[in-house]
């Protein structure tokens, strides 16, 4: 039998091992890239496979795109990103907007309105449960296929909230759009003033780098888009 101490070492050795392998499953990528698209109009592409480790083993549960504009970067990152994702199980394709920010001493600070050929959108982020599309519906309602969290946008009271896909041909359609933020100035100590600013977004080169998305995540042949050398030896199909 092992003595008091050795016993103590035994454990430690044994704990830090599996806490190891924890760290190690914990830390890996969960998406790696793909390819990348440039257009002349500074809109970029890149595609990645969505990936989830089980048993330090990667197991492919996706394909995302991911569209933006590389002026007016908040903090190193493009204010605003769309990004086009095709879960394997589901085969339904979404799309989102994703917002970064700097906050610039400024609580809080978020996009309100997104204003497309001169008509303010309201935005609203759900993450929805069960919202069914038949029956009555109030104006407040947002209608949304089951469990698929959106942003989701209407231009006044009187309009339903519809999700980001009802707006993607307006969006092929213009020069630009604005971002309406608002966010909370602390003017003095626990004294806050609501301050609002327009952020403009060129909108030349999206549908180029939209539709490059679009096909990157619906490849002709069902996933048949090459992967990450890293990944083709690990991957489970």
């Amino acid at each position: 039998m092992l003595d008091g101490g050795l016993s103590r070492l035994f454990a430690i050795g044994i704990l830090m091992t599996a806490f190891a392998s924890s760290v190690t499953a914990q830390t890996q990528p969960d998406s790696y890239r793909l390819e990348t698209h440039d257009t002349a109009s500074r809109w970029i592409a890149e595609s990645r496979v969505i990936v989830d480790w089980r048993e330090n083993r990667p197991a492919m549960t996706g394909l995302e795109c991911t569209a933006s504009h590389d002026r007016n970067l908040q903090a190193g990152r493009p204010p605003m990103e769309i990004i086009v994702s095709h879960p394997v199980e589901s085969g339904d394709f979404s799309y989102r907007f994703r917002f970064n920010l700097a906050e610039n001493g400024i609580i809080d600070r978020g996009v309100e309105t997104v204003t497309i050929g001169g008509r303010p959108y309201h935005r609203r982020s759900i993450q929805s449960r069960i919202i069914p599309w038949f029956g009555a519906h109030g104006a407040d309602d947002i209608i949304l296929a089951y469990g698929i969290g959106r942003e989701m946008f209407r231009p006044n009271e009187s309009y339903p909230w519809l999700p980001l896909e009802f707006l993607i041909p307006q969006l092929f359609e213009v020069e630009g759009i604005t971002l309406g933020i608002a966010g909370n100035f602390e003017i003095a100590h626990g004294e806050y003033e609501r301050r609002y600013e327009e952020l403009y977004i060129d909108m030349e080169g999206f549908k180029e780098s939209l539709q490059w998305c679009q096909e990157q995540v619906n490849p002709s042949g069902e996933h048949e888009r090459p992967l990450p050398a890293e990944l083709r030896s690990r991957i489970n199909r």
